[in-house]
């Protein structure tokens, strides 16, 4: 079973450019851990300042490691 969490947020739209360099950083990361326990995805509303992350953990550990 698979424990999902989302998580949204606004930026101002002066944080928005490094706000995608740390995400890409993360998915780097989490590509090289390469853990097929953890399913994770990012998306960017409309709006140009809302962040949404999806994230799928197999496991509780999977979660703390990520």
């Amino acid at each position: 079973m698979f424990k999902a969490v989302r998580v949204q947020y606004s930026t101002k739209k002066e944080y928005v450019a490094k706000n995608k360099e740390n995400i890409q950083k993360v998915m780097s990361d989490l590509r090289e851990i390469n853990d097929p326990g953890i399913k994770y995805g990012t998306f960017l509303s409309e709006d140009g300042k809302t962040f949404i992350h999806f994230a799928l953990f197999e496991k509780e550990e999977a979660q703390k490691s990520s």
